[in-house]
């Protein structure tokens, strides 16, 4: 339970931080606030495309792994915004098309985390409803952390520079779902709960 909220929290963090930071990006490459907008309403629509895929990809290849890959692909995702920016340089077109590959990978992460919670109440002996608000208070408090830690960024580093944080902050969720996965469920559910106890109601 430990490693997969710690992954929760992360992943919430990196995302906060890119909210804030790609808008930024844009106004500082173009100075336009249409282009920012531009750049939020195209963020939306790969989740449109890709959330019916979510469920039936997780059920094919697994929660843990679609966790781990999705955290993987969200940091490369992100990094690929300061490497372009050191080979080619970026423009607005790229920052589009890196910011939509990127929103297509958020739901399959969040879908994935979210779908592990009943092995997590499982092992640790914690009830399904409580362990669920927990979950989502920690996706919180990190989504309410990564926008003052990316206006930090922006204010030492600079937006583009500051990207390589949260592709820090999704490989290490990717490492602590990949540990979660090996040893996670070794403490074992030997403490004879029902599974009805794990149904949300």
């Amino acid at each position: 339970m430990v490693l997969l909220e710690t992954a929760n929290i992360t992943s919430g963090m990196g995302n906060g931080v890119v909210m804030v930071v790609l808008p930024w990006l844009v106004l500082e490459l173009t100075g336009s606030p249409a282009a920012a907008g531009l750049l939020a309403a195209l963020s939306t629509i790969p989740a449109l495309v890709v959330i019916p895929l979510v469920g039936a990809a997780i059920d094919r290849f697994g929660r843990k792994l679609i966790s781990v890959l999705s955290d993987i692909a969200s940091a490369a995702s992100v990094i690929a915004f300061p490497i372009v920016g050191w080979l080619v340089g970026l423009d607005l077109t790229w920052i589009l098309v890196l910011a939509i590959i990127g929103a297509g990978l958020d739901p399959a992460g969040y879908t994935a985390r979210k779908s592990l919670i009943i092995d997590a109440a499982r092992t640790s002996g914690m009830r399904l409803q409580s362990l669920n608000g927990l979950h989502e208070a920690l996706f919180a408090a990190g989504w309410t952390v990564g926008p003052l830690l990316g206006a930090g960024l922006i204010a030492t580093v600079g937006a583009e520079q500051g990207l390589w944080v949260p592709g820090v902050l999704f490989v290490i969720a990717a490492d602590l779902h990949f540990l979660d996965a090996r040893f996670g469920c070794r403490s074992s559910g030997a403490r004879g709960r029902r599974a009805s106890q794990y149904r949300i109601r």
